[in-house]
C-alpha cells in the first residue's frame, strides 16, 4: 500500500544504529540537495506500525528541511521479516553492509541466523528458499570467505571493547583474537588498559590470548590431578571396604567354627569323652585367635579413617583460591630469584633493552610491589583479628 504519511508518525527501526552508520558529508549534502530540488522520489518504507524499514537517512533529512509528509510504501511483515528487510534494503541502496567491523559482525550473525546457514554452507530454515551459504553472507557483508568466521567472532566481544573498534581505537585484528577469552579476562584487559591509556596492540592481544590459554591448561590439568586423586581415593577406598568385609566375614565364619566346637566339647563333656584339661586349651586358643582379627579389624578401621581425613585436605588445599595464588607467587619468585643470581646476564638484559620495555618492567613491579604490600596487610589483618578472638 502506498500514499503520504505525517513524518511525526514514522518511526526509526530499533535496530538501525545497531547495524548500520548514519551518512554523513558529501553524500548526505548529495541526498539533502536532491530532496530540496526534485522531493522524495523514492517513498519510505514502513510496517504497518509505521516503523520505518528503509529509508532512515532520507527522513532524517526531511525532518532536516521541515517537511510535514513525505511518501511512504506500507508493507505487512512480522518483526523478523522487518530486520531482514532492514539490512537488505539499505545494503542494496549503500552498495556495502557497513565499514564498521562491529556492525560487519552483527549483519552477518543475523544473516547466519535468518537463513539458517550452519558451519560448511548448509542451510535449513524456511526464510532461504535461495538455499544461501555462508559464501553469500561473506559477499553481503563484504569480506572473504575465509574471513567471515573472524568477523563473526567479533561479536563474542564484550561491549567496552565493541565499542573500542567501532572507534577505531582497537584494530579487528587484535579484537579478533580478544574475543577468544572469557568476557571475565576481556573485561580485566579493558580495565588494565584503560587505566593505563594505552592501545592494545596485535602483539598484546596475541599475549592476552596465549596466557589465557596456558592458564585454561594448567587449570585443566589441575582438575585432571584432583579427579586422578579423588579416583584414587576411591579406589583406595573401596580396596579398604573390601578387606574390612573379609576381615568381618573371617571373623563371623571363626566364631561359627567356636560356637561349633564348644558345642562339640561341651557334648563330649557331657558324655565324658574329653578330659576338661584338653577342652579349656583349646578354648583358650579360639579366644586368642578371635581376640587377634578383632584387633586387625579395629585397625584396619582407623587407617581407613586416617586415609579419608587425608583425601579431604588434599581436595580442600587444591580447591582453595589462595593455591593459585600460591603458585602464580611461588613461580615468579623463583624467576625473579634465577634474574637477581645471574647479575652480570641481568645488568647487560637491562641495559641492552630500550627504555620503553624498562619502564613498563618497572611499572609493572612497583604495581606488583603495592599489590603484594596490600594482600600481606590483608593476611595480617586476619591473624590479628584470630589472636583477638582468642
Amino acid at each position: 500500500m502506498s500514499g503520504t504519511i505525517a513524518v511525526n508518525k514514522l518511526k526509526e527501526h530499533p535496530k538501525n544504529k545497531h547495524y548500520f552508520t548514519d551518512i554523513t558529508g558529501e553524500k548526505r549534502n548529495e541526498v539533502k540537495n536532491s530532496i530540496e530540488v526534485n522531493g522524495m522520489r523514492d517513498p519510505i518504507k514502513c510496517t504497518t506500525a509505521y516503523t520505518v524499514v528503509s529509508g532512515h537517512q532520507r527522513l532524517s533529512i526531511a525532518k532536516e528541511l521541515g517537511l510535514t509528509e513525505v511518501p511512504v510504501e506500507i508493507i505487512d511483515v512480522d518483526e523478523w521479516k522487518a530486520e531482514y528487510l532492514l539490512i537488505a534494503e539499505n545494503v542494496e541502496r549503500r552498495g556495502q553492509a557497513e565499514s564498521d567491523p562491529i556492525k560487519k559482525g552483527r549483519i552477518a550473525n543475523f544473516l547466519k541466523e535468518y537463513w539458517g546457514v550452519k558451519n560448511g554452507g548448509d542451510s535449513s530454515s524456511r526464510h532461504n528458499d535461495e538455499n544461501k551459504t555462508a559464501r553469500d553472507i561473506a559477499e553481503v557483508v563484504g569480506v572473504q570467505a575465509s574471513n567471515l568466521g573472524r568477523t563473526l567472532k567479533l561479536n563474542d566481544l564484550i561491549p567496552e571493547l565493541q565499542t573500542l573498534v567501532s572507534a577505531k581505537e582497537l584494530g579487528a585484528t587484535a579484537a579478533g583474537q580478544l574475543a577468544y577469552l572469557t568476557e571475565a579476562e576481556q573485561r580485566a584487559i579493558y580495565d588494565t588498559t584503560a587505566k593505563k591509556a594505552e592501545p592494545i596492540t596485535l602483539t598484546d592481544a596475541k599475549d592476552y590470548r596465549a596466557e589465557a590459554k596456558r592458564a585454561q591448561e594448567e587449570k585443566q590439568s589441575l582438575a585432571d590431578r584432583l579427579r586422578k586423586s579423588e579416583e584414587e581415593a576411591r579406589k583406595r577406598q573401596a580396596e579398604k571396604e573390601a578387606e574390612v568385609r573379609r576381615l568381618e566375614t573371617d571373623l563371623e565364619m571363626e566364631k561359627g567354627k567356636q560356637k561349633e566346637v564348644v558345642e562339640k566339647e561341651v557334648i563330649k563333656e557331657v558324655i565324658k569323652e574329653v578330659v576338661p584339661q584338653e577342652t579349656a586349651r583349646k578354648l583358650k586358643e579360639i579366644e586368642k585367635s578371635r581376640r587377634k582379627l578383632e584387633e586387625t579389624l579395629i585397625e584396619t578401621r582407623e587407617r581407613n579413617r586416617h586415609l579419608e581425613k587425608v583425601d579431604r585436605s588434599v581436595k580442600s588445599d587444591l580447591a582453595n583460591p589462595l593455591y593459585d595464588m600460591y603458585r602464580s607467587v611461588s613461580g615468579t619468585n623463583g624467576y625473579l630469584k634465577v634474574f637477581r643470581e645471574g647479575n652480570s646476564f641481568s645488568r647487560e638484559v637491562i641495559a641492552g633493552s630500550d627504555e620503553k620495555i624498562r619502564d613498563k618492567v618497572l611499572s609493572e613491579l612497583a604495581l606488583a610491589k603495592n599489590h603484594i604490600q596490600d594482600v600481606e596487610r590483608m593476611f595480617e589483618g586476619e591473624r590479628t583479628e584470630i589472636i583477638d578472638q582468642k
